[in-house]
């Protein structure tokens, strides 16, 4: 486990560079995101987001 910070965090070296290698160096791919948004536009115009959630798959309280 990492270290133990004020306020009861815990971090360390280690999560620091995990983060480090989760974060994206600013460089955008125009290409890519509109390939992204299209396929959601899709998807959402096909009604796919309507498909009903696995009971398995949903969080909320009740």
């Amino acid at each position: 486990m990492g270290e133990r910070h004020e306020g009861g965090r815990t971090g360390g070296p280690v999560l620091e560079v995990l983060f480090a290698g989760a974060i994206r160096d600013g460089v955008l791919d125009p290409e890519g995101e509109r390939r992204a948004l299209d396929a959601f536009r899709a998807a959402r115009d096909a009604g796919t987001h309507r498909a009903p959630t696995r009971r398995r798959d949903d969080w909320r309280a009740g």
